[in-house]
């Protein structure tokens, strides 16, 4: 959960770097454009960690198959409607587009914990069943 969020929160400065590097002189560009990158990059790294550690924890031991179905539909479903999601707030809507998203991306990592908290405590994890006696 930890990882999920700080991802979330991560992407979302990554976006707010690449928002501030517009208009700016070209050297503070390039650095703004180069931190914001880095800060994507390392979001991205937590987000994938925190994905897989989420779906395999909460799957019962059984039904792992099932559930990474589940994920990579989930997966599948952001390829289909990113692009115009992307391009409406990056491309339509400039830097407030860009802001928005990020704080999009900083409110769902934010979600996360909550959310995974729910589900561990309706549906027990891959060690424990639901309702399981700790």
């Amino acid at each position: 959960m930890r990882a999920a969020r700080r991802a979330g929160l991560v992407i979302g400065l990554a976006c707010v770097l690449f928002a501030l590097a517009g208009g700016r002189s070209t050297w503070l560009a390039v650095g703004l454009l180069a931190l914001g990158a880095l800060a994507h990059v390392a979001g991205e790294l937590w987000q994938s960690a925190a994905g897989w550690s989420i779906s395999f924890g909460l799957a019962p031991a059984e039904r792992h198959g099932e559930y990474q179905a589940t994920y990579s539909t989930g997966l599948s479903l952001s390829r289909i409607f990113a692009p115009a999601v992307l391009t409406l707030l990056v491309v339509g809507w400039g830097v407030p587009g860009r802001l928005v998203l990020g704080a999009l991306f900083a409110s769902v990592g934010l979600l996360i914990s909550p959310v995974v908290r729910w589900a561990t405590r309706t549906r027990g994890t891959a060690d424990e069943p639901a309702g399981a006696e700790v």
